[in-house]
């Protein structure tokens, strides 16, 4: 299987033009969770060859105990964003154990912007309210 992915990755280099190449991750707001990619076909072909080259790059690493891929983008386009993808850190974690130790919010956490929102509509309106009356006692 390997060498199918290897045959894979150079038709994806051969077919792509390297030069008009974008793949780039961008940040639109205050953090990391903010982020999106920017990419363009060649960009993603281009992408996803260096992640089958990182698969197949981490039974060397495993060889010489080493629990992270280097990654290499093909050309300068991938560096151009808020974020780069400096190595892939390999792990043999299924996608359920994983999901475990990531924090799910509770519904109160989740509408508790909304709560709060309300809370102090309510409080605005009384005090509009209140300063109606205080208008019409002095009238």
């Amino acid at each position: 299987m390997d060498n199918e992915i290897k045959g894979l990755i150079e038709q994806i280099k051969n077919a792509t033009n390297k030069e008009e190449a974008i793949f780039i991750i961008q940040q639109y707001g205050g953090g990391s969770d903010e982020s999106f990619a920017k990419a363009n076909k060649d960009g993603l072909l281009l992408f996803a060859a260096e992640i089958l080259e990182a698969y197949l790059d981490k039974e060397d690493q495993q060889k010489n105990n080493k629990d992270s891929i280097g990654f290499e983008g093909p050309n300068e386009s991938f560096k151009d964003g808020d974020t780069v993808i400096d190595y892939i850190k390999y792990t043999d974690e299924k996608r359920k154990s994983f999901d475990k130790g990531i924090a799910k919010r509770t519904p109160v956490e989740e509408n508790f912007s909304k709560i709060g929102c309300i809370v102090v509509a309510i409080i605005l309106f009384l005090i509009f309210i209140a300063g109606i009356v205080q208008i019409n006692s002095w009238l």
